[in-house]
């Protein structure tokens, strides 16, 4: 049985029964994660840096904090909502807000209301920076009289990169769980002989709740010795002993975690994930998991 999924589960389940009451350049194109191509990534890991200082270091649990805005304010969005998107059965008393961002003339927010949504995950990775809800309840945007998703606000420069790591840290309106930890947990519960606060991680890769590819730091002082891997004809070229791991079901129901070799054996990995993941680890673009 899968270890994250069933930990997943529970948290979704707990969530419904309070939230719905409110080597080569030439490979670029590769990534399946949308914004791996971004030049900025001041979070990066190159290879001849592998463990920096992490500004961003995941908490525990992050549960975020509402925001408060003028009354006027909020009734402006919520009128505009209405007139955006008119439901006849609907009106301004039966809506609020819960904001978690804003920035400038930008407001992030859920909308609260008579509203049903399904018990999903849903991964949106805006910048290389992963929003993961326990369900399809996620956040609007709004700036001046239009509504937007965070993808949308983002590639229209009403959110900036800094913006979207400052509300990752406050967007969780209630779930009480972490991806991070849930990764870190799995990987004690595995290894043992270190406890989730000593361990943080660095992600190259993102599928899904159960799908990545990382680094799990603070475990072991690798040997600084030139490691090489070759998978599929695909080398990556390591600074030390510690290689990349590949997280998620691999059938093996006892462990989360194996070696890209394992996972491209068992059809986990293809080729061109391969060269996707070799191009964000030479590159040193990493997603910023919550």
């Amino acid at each position: 049985m899968k270890k994250l999924l069933s930990g997943m589960l529970a948290a979704v389940f707990a969530l419904s029964a309070i939230s719905f009451a409110a080597c080569s350049a030439e490979n670029d194109d590769l990534s399946k994660n949308p914004d791996s191509t971004t030049p900025e990534n001041p979070d990066s890991t190159t290879p001849e840096n592998p463990n920096p200082q992490e500004p961003d270091k995941e908490s525990d649990v992050t549960i975020g904090t509402p925001i408060e805005i003028p009354a006027e304010k909020e009734r402006e969005i919520v009128q505009a909502w209405l007139a955006a998107y008119p439901h006849s059965d609907l009106d301004a008393d039966d809506l609020s807000l819960d904001v978690r961002g804003v920035f400038g003339d930008t407001y992030v927010f859920y909308l609260c209301g008579p509203f049903g949504a399904s018990t999903v995950i849903t991964d949106i990775l805006v910048g290389n920076i992963l929003f993961e809800y326990p369900s399809s309840y996620t956040l609007d945007v709004y700036h001046g009289g239009t509504f937007y998703t965070l993808e949308m606000a983002f590639e229209n420069g009403l959110l900036t990169r800094s913006d979207l790591l400052a509300l990752q840290k406050n967007y969780n309106n209630g779930w009480n769980w972490s991806t991070s930890q849930i990764i870190k947990e799995d990987y004690v519960r595995e290894h043992g002989g270190v406890d989730t606060e000593d361990l943080s991680l660095r992600v190259f890769y993102w599928w899904s709740m159960e799908r990545s590819v990382l680094f799990v730091d603070g475990d072991a002082d690798y040997p600084a010795v030139i490691t090489e891997q070759e998978v599929d004809g695909v080398t990556f070229c390591y600074p030390s002993s510690q290689k990349l791991l590949y997280y998620g079901n691999h059938g093996n129901p006892d462990s989360m975690f194996c070696d890209l070799e394992t996972a491209f054996a068992r059809g986990r990995l293809d080729h061109d994930d391969l060269l996707a993941i070799q191009h964000n680890y030479e590159n040193g673009i990493q997603i910023i998991v919550p």
